[in-house]
């Protein structure tokens, strides 16, 4: 694994900002809401006894993960990385179209959620813009200077 040094293209920082905004949001949104994520949770993993305590491990590894992967991005530009989020953002599109549905009655709640996770596909598809594209094929000595 190599470092990467030298300035971040816009692309790279945009998806930094609003990546790591959403992962935020969700997880400040849950431990104020933390009675409904712990239901939420429940509901999930039925036949499992979800305490407090459990919903605030799963809102910290949920941060870790998008941490980890803005790490490998921000700091390693590792190509997986990005088509790894691709398909997690795949797979959070397929939610939010599942949840079109309640939005006659959507709630603040619900509208956290939504903002988060389309905020999310929106820092994903930075990272398919020529600047993150020239960021990670740089990685891979395509490139002599990394553009923006």
């Amino acid at each position: 694994m190599r470092w990467r040094q030298g300035p971040r293209p816009g692309a790279i920082r945009a998806f930094a900002v609003i990546y790591l905004g959403a992962a935020l949001l969700i997880f400040a949104h849950g431990l104020m809401a933390l009675e409904e994520t712990r239901v939420a949770l429940a509901t999930r993993l039925p036949g499992f006894a979800v305490s407090s305590d459990t919903a605030i491990v799963v809102l910290s590894a949920q941060l870790s993960i998008a941490a980890i992967t803005l790490f490998l991005v921000w700091f390693v530009a590792a190509r997986f990385a990005r088509w790894l989020l691709l398909a997690m953002a795949l797979v959070n599109a397929w939610g939010i179209l599942s949840a079109v549905s309640r939005l006659p009655g959507a709630d603040v709640d619900f509208a956290a959620t939504m903002l988060a996770r389309l905020a999310a596909l929106v820092a994903v598809g930075c990272l398919f813009l020529p600047g993150a594209r020239r960021w990670f094929d740089h990685s891979r000595g395509r490139y002599a200077a990394s553009g923006g």
